[in-house]
């Protein structure tokens, strides 16, 4: 599955745990990734300053978030890559 849309509430966790919303038209999808750094990033249109860290730099960023369905009702799935767009 794919969302597109802002990237709200980014959070992570000990050890590498993500969790994140993305919104867009008033439609929230909640996802997450067990290891984070397992999780292919990109950049579509723009070269990233530095090294990137998603737990800090991500939040209100479009993005397209491609993810797998999961059995927990509570999250729409596991995600997959995340690619960045200004």
């Amino acid at each position: 599955h794919t969302a597109r849309g802002i990237l709200r509430s980014v959070q992570c966790y000990y050890p590498s745990v993500m969790t994140l919303s993305v919104v867009e038209g008033g439609k929230t999808i909640s996802l997450y990734s067990n290891n984070y750094l397992h999780v292919e990033f990109s950049a579509a249109n723009f070269t990233p300053q530095g090294t990137m860290n998603p737990c800090t730099m991500v939040e209100g960023m479009k993005a397209r978030v491609e993810y797998a369905e999961v059995s927990d009702k509570s999250i729409a799935g596991q995600i997959l890559s995340i690619e960045l767009v200004k």
